[in-house]
């Protein structure tokens, strides 16, 4: 009988979906440079005044993140103001909140340059309202009447780096930072975001099945590790080797 000698591998063909390293303050892709300071100059006694920078991250050509900042003086001496800086979604974008209380909310966390954007951080949609202890969406507050209280809420350490994400109809989520300056006005100076999901490369593989030579006729049943995937090549059957039409030869699976 003729000797069939054969050598081969084991190659997953499945996609392998990864969760994907995108660190805050990564360039890697989707970087863009901004560099505008807001100008909110107001006027007594009119509506208040506001800039805003706001931008697509689903390339829908519809704004789904908004940096603003207003200033809303007093009509009179002694009269009511405020003025701060705020982020925004109208299309269901989350932003990585402190668990802490201050001033009487919660607002975005200043997250470490470098740390790791990922599902496990405390995500929360900015709300229309909200009450205290809850979520809210200031950078930065400045509240002050004069008969009753003033506060000033959410100062920031900056440089100060904003971790958003939001999850696409495709079931991919989108991550991304934003980098300000929230001295007010405040400054947004550059932001970045790619997806948070990939297709991996396959993994490594070992072939665990043994003998390694054949006979015409005969037939193995092919196994390796990791288990996941399937089998290719010339003589191949499913999970199974078969060498009834091979000629003699070497045969990579």
């Amino acid at each position: 009988m003729k000797k069939i000698i054969f050598i081969f591998g084991f190659f997953p063909l499945i996609n392998l979906t990864y969760g994907q390293t995108f660190s805050v303050g990564s360039t890697c892709c989707n970087y863009n440079l901004i560099n505008k300071t807001f100008t909110v100059n107001g006027t007594p006694c009119s509506s208040p005044p506001s800039d805003y920078y706001a931008f697509d991250i689903d390339g829908d050509l519809a704004p789904d993140l908004k940096v603003s900042s207003f200033n809303s003086p007093p009509c009179f001496a002694g009269g009511v103001q405020s003025k701060g800086i705020m982020i925004t979604s109208t299309t269901n974008c989350e932003f990585v909140y402190s668990t802490a209380v201050d001033c009487p909310y919660r607002y975005p966390a200043n997250l470490t340059f470098g740390s790791s954007l990922n599902s496990s951080l405390n995500w929360s949609i900015t709300p229309v309202s909200w009450n205290i202890g809850q979520a809210s969406p200031y950078l930065y507050y400045e509240y002050i009447n004069p008969s009753s209280m003033s506060y000033t809420c959410s100062i920031k350490v900056n440089p100060f780096y904003v971790g958003f994400k939001k999850v696409i109809p495709s079931g991919d989520t989108i991550y991304g930072w934003i980098h300000m300056d929230t001295n007010f006005p405040g400054k947004l100076i550059d932001y970045a975001f790619t997806c948070g999901t990939y297709t991996a490369a396959p993994p490594s593989s070992t072939i665990t099945t043994s003998p390694s030579a054949l006979c015409r006729g005969d037939s193995i049943q092919l196994n390796a590790t990791p288990s996941s995937g399937i089998f290719i090549g010339s003589g191949v059957n499913g999970n199974y080797f078969k060498t009834k039409n091979l000629a003699q030869g070497v045969y990579t699976v």
